[in-house]
Order: C-alpha cells, then structure tokens, then sequence
C-alpha cells in the first residue's frame, strides 16, 4: 500500500473513492472503539450480580478501562508519529482483540478489571490513529469535516452496540465481550487492506529521535498556548458529557421519571449529539473548526442550567434533553477537527493523541464528581448550574484556543 497520503493526489472539492475507503473503514474502527468503550456500561449489571459487586466495585471497573484508555491515547499518539499511523493501529485492533476476548474468560473482579485496562491501552491508542489518518488523507478543503463525520462512528458505535447487547444479554455477559472482541478482529484485515501508511521521511530528525520527541515538538511553531486552551475545553467538556452520560438517568428517576422515559432521555443526549455534530461539519466547513464549537458550548451550558428549570416537566425535559445533546455531544465529537486543524502532519498523532488522553482524564472526573455532587443533595437546579460552569469554562478555552493559534496553514 502506498505511504503517500491521498489527499495529495488530489486537491478537488469531490473526495476521490480512495478517500471515501479511507473515511469508511476509519468509521468502522471508530465504531468498534465507541462500543468496545461503553460495552461494560451495558453488561454491568449482570457483571455485578454475578461477582456481587457493590456500586462502587463496579465503578472502579469503569475506571479501569478509561485509566487504559487515557494512557494509550497519550502513548500511541507520539509512536503512531514515530513509526507510521497504520502499523500503530493494527497493533491497537489487535490488542483490544485479545484482551476483550479474554475478558470473556475473566473469573474474579480483579482479572476483568485488569483485562479492561489492557484492552482501554487499545482503544485510547486507536482514535489518535484513526483521527490522524483520516486528516492526512483528505483535501484541506474537507478536512475538518471529514474528521468530524469520520468520529461519529463513535457515538454510533455505542448506540448500535446497545441495541445488539439488549438483544443478546440473555446468552450472559461473556457472549457480549466475544461479540466485540471479534468485532476489533474484523477490522484488521480491513485496515490491511484499505488505509495507507504514513511514515516520516528517513531524512526527517524526528524519524531518528527519541520514540516521544513529538511530544515537545507539538508545541512548535507558537502553538503552545492555543494547544494547552485546547485540552482544558477538550477537559471540561467530556468531564460534563460523562456526567450527563453516568448520572442523568439516575437523576431523572430521582426527579420522579419512570425508568423507562428516563432511559430515553439517555438515548436523546447520544442521538443529539450525532445531529448536532452534522449540523456542526457544515458550518466548520464556512468558519472553521473553532466558532462553531464554542458557540455549541456557550449554548450548552444555558441549556445544563435550563435541565435545572424544567426537570418537573417531563414535554420539556425530552426536548432540552436532545438540544444538550446536540450542543455539548456535538462539539466534543467537532474537538478533534480542531485538533487536525491546529497540529500539522509530522506531529498530528502527538496532538490529537494529548488532545484525546486529557480529554479522556475529563471522562473519569466526570462520574466520580458527578456523584459526589448527586450524594450532596443540592437540589436539581443548584446542581445543574454547577455543571453548567465548566461547559462554559470549555466554551471560553476553545474560544481563546481560537485566538492564540498561529496563523499559518497546516499542511
């Protein structure tokens, strides 16, 4: 396969059919990654009846898995840089292969806990490489869109993986865990066959360098600045979405929702957010990847603090519910067009992989805070104003991020 990027071959406003494979099985990987990801919080409750786990036992294996998943983002990014997108991305798939596999196999609480983390190794490694390689083969025109469409498999993945799960958790856990695990097996070949490689120069000094001197190198060229506002939105913003995602079913059926309107509420924040993040590539497309997604978060958190108001009226609830989605689901799944945008090719899986890694710090936060603030008893509309504080503080981050970036164009 050849390790030209693509987008070189062709510079039109129509993606080539090499670029629309390339999109594709990127979005396959991605949503394999949003499944494998969330598969736990599907299977938890039968996880927890059969090893009789207590509320918090289960939440440390959740976090056993985003623990994974922040250190392989943070790690696979500079590699990926050093020895070539593709190459990391296989060994990725193959990891999350083996060990979700095993995870099937898993006897005690503590070898599924640690199976989770080796397998989140792959799954954090995965999104900087699927991110990095679609930017670098697509036309600068489609760019950042195309990274945006590409990382909706992600929310897709879990939203299709749950449906599958609901249909098959009557054959146990463990068929779950097999089911994808030979998912990640599947897209193997596929990436075999249809992504390029991408490689530095043998001439290039970072070609010779240490295995993360892209890391440093990320901040060349006066992107220091806009890049460190960047992981703090990136921070807050999935620091908010994991609350929302964690708690909200259970802060609705506290609120007096019954548990079947309150999972749908739940399904409405992921479904917005696909919406929102279509809606968001057509305007990225006209202003660039930074406004839009600051005015989705400037929006969203009105929209957390109006969850607050209207958490007694169930119409309104569904309706506030779904715009959330859109604004704060939405822009996270727009942030990594920010990043291709800000990071330019030599050290673009660095940059999404640091971006990512922080992000995904945010996403453990997130329940564990979200919790405490729940356990305190503030009363709704107390609480969701406090949440509502950092989804601003991410939309202020992006809008700075915006005005410290170096105005020169990526390659």
């Amino acid at each position: 396969m050849s390790t030209l990027p693509l987008a070189r071959a062709s510079s039109g406003r129509a993606l080539s059919m090499p670029q629309v494979r390339v999109l594709a099985i990127c979005f396959l990987v991605a949503m394999v990654d949003g499944f494998d990801t969330l598969m736990l919080s599907f299977i938890a409750p039968l996880v927890g009846k059969q090893f009789g786990l207590a509320p918090v036992e289960i939440g440390k294996l959740f976090a056993a898995g985003f623990v994974g998943a922040v250190a392989g983002a943070l790690c696979v990014g500079p590699l990926a840089d050093r020895f070539g997108r593709r190459v990391m991305l296989l060994i990725c798939l193959a990891d999350v292969t083996i060990f979700t596999l095993l995870c099937a196999q898993a006897q005690s609480p503590a070898s599924l806990m640690a199976l989770r983390f080796a397998a989140g190794l792959g799954l954090g490694g995965a999104m900087p490489t699927v991110i990095a390689l679609t930017a670098e083969n697509m036309p600068p025109a489609h760019r950042a869109s195309a990274v945006t469409w590409m990382f909706l498999g992600f929310p897709l993945g879990a939203v299709v993986g749950g449906g599958i799960t609901a249909a098959n958790l009557s054959h146990g856990w463990q068929a779950i865990f097999l089911g994808g695990g030979l998912a990640a097996l599947a897209m193997i070949p596929l990436a075999l066959w249809g992504l390029p490689e991408s490689r530095p120069s043998p001439d290039n000094a970072r070609a010779r360098a240490p295995a993360f001197a892209s890391l440093t190198a990320q901040f060349g060229q006066g992107r220091a600045a806009s890049a460190l506002l960047l992981w703090l939105g990136v921070f807050f913003v999935m620091l908010v979405s994991y609350f929302l995602v964690s708690w909200m079913p259970t802060v609705l059926t506290r609120a007096g929702f019954s548990p079947e309107r309150a999972a749908i509420a739940a399904v409405l924040l992921n479904l917005g957010g696909i919406v929102g993040a279509l809606l968001l590539s057509f305007a990225i497309k006209l202003f660039g990847p930074w406004r839009p997604v600051a005015a989705a978060f400037a929006l969203g958190s009105c929209m957390v603090w109006l969850l607050g108001q209207q958490i007694n009226s169930p119409q309104a609830m569904i309706i506030v519910v779904f715009i959330t989605g859109m604004c704060i689901f939405g822009g996270q799944l727009s942030t990594p067009a920010i990043a291709v945008h800000l990071f330019p090719a030599p050290v673009r899986g660095a940059g999404t992989g640091w971006t990512m890694g922080v992000g995904r710090m945010g996403s453990i936060a997130g329940p564990v805070i979200g919790g405490a603030l729940v356990a305190a008893n503030l009363g709704w509309p107390v609480l969701f104003l406090i949440v509502a504080v950092p989804t601003l503080l991410a939309a202020l981050a992006i809008a700075f991020s915006d005005r410290a970036q170096p105005r020169a164009d990526v390659e």
